[in-house]
């Protein structure tokens, strides 16, 4: 999603998730003060997929700018994430 040359239509992205049977893990970076893409419409899909998608919620950042205003937290989100995914998608 990130660099994308036009807006996301949230309820085109959750359509499009329902009709594929989305079932890939997904996780979504916003920030509560993103200017242009209003944090509701993230708790919106994740509230959407549950199952599949895992929100975090940054307080300090602009849009697309998570990685800049907490690198240490931003990559602790990433890290933990790609763990946990890692650890589910292990055949036991």
């Amino acid at each position: 999603m990130l660099g994308m040359p036009a807006p996301a239509d949230i309820r085109t992205l959750t359509a499009a998730a329902d009709e594929l049977g989305a079932t890939t893990p997904f996780l979504l970076v916003h920030s509560a003060l993103d200017p242009l893409v209003p944090f509701a419409a993230a708790e919106a899909f994740a509230a959407a997929h549950p199952e599949h998608v895992e929100l975090a919620r940054f307080e300090t950042a602009g849009h697309t700018l998570e990685a800049n205003a907490a690198p240490e937290r931003f990559a602790a989100v990433i890290t933990g994430w790609l763990e946990r995914v890692s650890r589910a998608s292990r055949p036991v």
